[in-house]
């Protein structure tokens, strides 16, 4: 598999190509598309091409191909919440079972809409991905496949693929808070009015950086925090004063995202109320009078405090790079919860004449939790 390297028109952490065959000057043929090694996703290599499965006549006439690129995690296009993706846990072919399934239910709800696309080419047969039953409206998953021409063998898969997926809600299902300029480090955080809160938008300006969120938690019981890149950030909620409640830099799912779950004990007996939500990349930690608050493994379940105290400072350094993330939330609200009118529609950039586009906000180096095998 070689393709033809594109140039990106805008930088992406983890892009997301769709694609498709947009002409039909000489009979069959399907997209695909690769990275710096064509077996794998797109990364800072975009390959692109087209390809006749096992046909024996390999020579074909040009065709148009048009392409998509949207960097992954969760969005909103003109109101409309969005997730984007590679499935990462390998697709089985359509003869096959169990199905595979992309699970988005941590991201949006309600999907009325999705489309996938192969990304990379691990077969040798050619392949293609596909939505492998019809989807009703409020599924929480993707159930996706594979699929091979019967040209020169009845099989219809050899490989285990990758897959781009891009999956629209069909309401409204809150509102995002984007950082704007850098968010304080230190508590009570940076605030905002506004109605129901369902993910914050940011970026580390460094490595180093920390950004703090003073958000209400109306819903304790149920409230959840979950990072979407990069895979090496941590997660902190404290009371607006700064003194520690919980922790956790990495679930344990396969994914290694930050995650403060739903029902987690630390949280659900909390008093509904105003709260400090911090992220920081892995290795940067809050200290009280110059001891860390935390601490230093919060992987697996919610961590609480180490020792009393409220967070006056931060310590450590990571080896990640600067970059944007998102956090999805539940159970949350802005800190003033005000009526407001539906956001004006996500900047969308476009650009080259094969419709190159991109969500200009959400980057993140991997995407996230429970992109495999939920449940």
């Amino acid at each position: 598999w070689v393709g033809e390297i594109r140039t990106y028109a805008q930088s992406y952490s983890q892009p997301v190509v769709m694609g498709q065959v947009m002409s039909a000057n000489d009979g069959f043929s399907s997209f695909w598309s690769g990275g710096s090694d064509p077996t794998s996703p797109p990364d800072s290599v975009l390959r692109l091409g087209k390809h006749v499965g096992q046909d024996t006549d390999q020579t074909r006439a040009n065709e148009t191909v048009g392409y998509l690129v949207v960097e992954a995690g969760a969005g909103r296009l003109a109101a409309q919440p969005f997730v984007a993706g590679i499935s990462y846990e390998p697709v089985h072919s359509v003869t096959e079972a169990p199905p595979s399934r992309i699970w988005l239910s941590e991201f949006i709800e309600w999907i009325e809409a999705g489309v996938v696309s192969q990304s990379g080419m691990k077969g040798t047969s050619g392949s293609w991905g596909l939505l492998r039953a019809p989807m009703d409206p409020g599924s929480e998953w993707l159930e996706v496949a594979t699929d091979e021409d019967q040209i020169a063998d009845s099989d219809r898969g050899e490989a285990l693929e990758d897959l781009a997926y891009l999956a629209f809600a069909s309401s409204p299902a809150g509102m995002f808070w984007e950082e704007g300029s850098d968010a304080t480090a230190l508590p009570p955080g940076n605030s905002r009015s506004g109605a129901l809160l369902t993910a914050v938008l940011g970026s580390f300006q460094t490595a180093d950086d920390v950004d703090l969120y003073r958000l209400t938690i109306s819903d304790p019981l149920n409230f959840s925090a979950a990072t979407l890149g990069p895979e090496d950030a941590s997660l902190f909620l404290f009371q607006v004063t700064g003194d520690g409640i919980a922790a956790n830099s990495d679930d344990g799912g396969a994914s290694n995202q930050a995650v403060l779950s739903a029902g987690d004990p630390l949280i659900m007996l909390l008093a509904p109320g105003h709260y400090t939500l911090g992220i920081s990349q892995n290795g940067v930690v809050p200290t009280t009078a110059g001891t860390p608050l935390f601490a230093t493994d919060l992987s697996g379940a919610a961590h609480a405090p180490q020792q009393a105290g409220s967070v006056d400072g931060w310590s450590g350094s990571s080896s990640g790079q600067p970059g944007s993330y998102a956090i999805n939330l539940s159970g949350a609200q802005f800190t003033e919860v005000i009526t407001l009118p539906e956001p004006s529609a996500a900047t969308l950039l476009i650009s080259g004449s094969l419709g190159l586009a991109c969500l200009n906000r959400l980057r993140s180096r991997r995407q996230v939790k429970k992109i495999r095998g939920r449940k």
